[in-house]
């Protein structure tokens, strides 16, 4: 499968910020593939799950054919993933590289492998991976083949909080929903979350950016162009047919939120339900909770300004 290095765009964030939407925009840019959550490689597919592009993973050629480059079928059960968590952080905040390459070596290996299985049955020059936690993005990291870049996205913790109290249905599993969580408890796993998407931006050996989702949604085609740049892939056609409305044709990400189903012409715009929709007692103690990060990201009144798609993105990386 060669040995040239692979590109990964991994996309960390806390769950129900957005990453779905903005991974399936990045699928659609030329030279770019949108793959959902690759961490859920080392888990059970399941031959009732739907890809993206509407067929059975079991039964879609893209994910056929990467099983073939892999050399093994990635929708039957394997014994699951005993990779890096949360428990780890603290090893990764302290630099404990040497110890956390030996502990998860064979995850490593394996990653590496379904990378290459990727890239060679997708022809894409960058990877886009949404998975959640963003512990997956520090293995990506720890990967000797593999360029990482990563968005930090980043989503005020009370429309997270909010959006997780929703029972959602999951149109790629027929008959599952979601669990919601309590607002106390996304505000918790919010900044664990956050801190690990920390970790993974600051050891990232390609481009990097933090992109707040309420940015991406007012300018969402500024927002995009910024995200392909910081990959060093030159122009590159974007889907949009004008600033916010997108042209999404299938992809094929094989597990994630319901918003990868979307198709044809989706008009991004911001999600300001949950100011009228959250009670106010929640909305407190999910800002008290978070405060420290969410002052950081400019969700506080007085918090510094964050980055805005206009501007230029920070630290490119070398041309692929």
């Amino acid at each position: 499968m060669g040995t040239e290095p692979v590109h990964v765009l991994y996309i960390a964030a806390k769950g129900r910020s957005g990453s779905t939407i903005l991974g399936c925009i990045l699928g659609a840019v030329e030279g770019f593939t949108y793959i959902g959550e690759t961490q859920l490689g080392f888990f059970d597919l399941g031959a009732e799950r739907l890809c993206g592009c509407g067929v059975p993973v079991a039964a879609c050629p893209t994910w056929q054919a990467v099983s073939r480059h892999a050399g093994r079928p990635l929708f039957e059960q394997h014994d699951g993933y005993r990779g890096l968590r949360t428990r780890h952080l603290p090893a990764a905040l302290l630099g404990a590289e040497a110890w956390l390459r030996a502990r998860v070596a064979d995850e490593l290996r394996e990653g590496e492998r379904l990378c290459r299985a990727v890239r060679a049955a997708s022809g894409a020059r960058v990877i886009v991976d949404s998975s959640k936690p963003p512990s997956w993005g520090l293995m990506l990291g720890l990967m000797p083949s593999v360029v990482l870049h990563v968005v930090h996205l980043v989503r005020d913790p009370r429309a997270v909080a909010y959006s997780w109290t929703k029972d959602r249905p999951k149109p790629d599993r027929p008959g599952s929903r979601t669990v919601p969580q309590r607002p106390a408890v996304s505000a918790v796993t919010w900044t664990i979350s956050n801190l690990w998407a920390e970790v993974c931006w600051r050891r990232s050996t390609g481009g990097r950016l933090r992109l707040r989702y309420e940015d991406f949604a007012a300018h969402p085609r500024a927002a995009i162009a910024a995200v392909v740049g910081l990959t060093g892939v030159g122009p590159a056609r974007l889907p949009f047919v004008d600033e916010r409305t997108v042209d999404l044709p299938p992809d094929h990400a094989a597990a994630g939120n319901g918003a990868r189903m979307a198709r044809g012409l989706v008009a991004i715009r911001p999600d300001e339900e949950w100011r009228s929709a959250l009670p106010a007692g929640a909305r407190r103690r999910v800002a008290a909770l978070t405060h420290p990060l969410r002052r950081r990201y400019g969700y506080a009144r007085r918090a510094t300004t964050a980055w805005a798609p206009w501007r230029p993105a920070p630290e490119p990386a070398s041309a692929i």
